[in-house]
């Protein structure tokens, strides 16, 4: 993955999704494991749990101690 993106200059990759303890969080974790920057849509990923707001509440945490860069969407600018 993070060969493709870098031959096209993309350095940074922004995230959304659906099942946030699942492909919202491996694609986080693999795009920062590929040597890309990543910004997590903090409102921007879900879950069909019943506990959906603390899976989300708790991986934007999580993501963030990882240093992933968590930001709500209205701060989230495209060049």
């Amino acid at each position: 993955m993070g060969e493709t993106l870098r031959s096209l200059h993309v350095d940074t990759v922004v995230v959304t999704g659906l099942v946030t303890h699942g492909c919202v969080k491996a694609t986080s974790i693999g795009a920062q494991e590929a040597g890309l920057d990543v910004i997590l849509v903090q409102d921007g990923h879900s879950s069909f749990s019943k506990d959906a707001a603390k899976l989300i509440e708790e991986w934007n945490e999580k993501l963030s101690a990882r240093h992933i860069t968590v930001k709500p969407t209205s701060e989230i600018m495209f060049d």
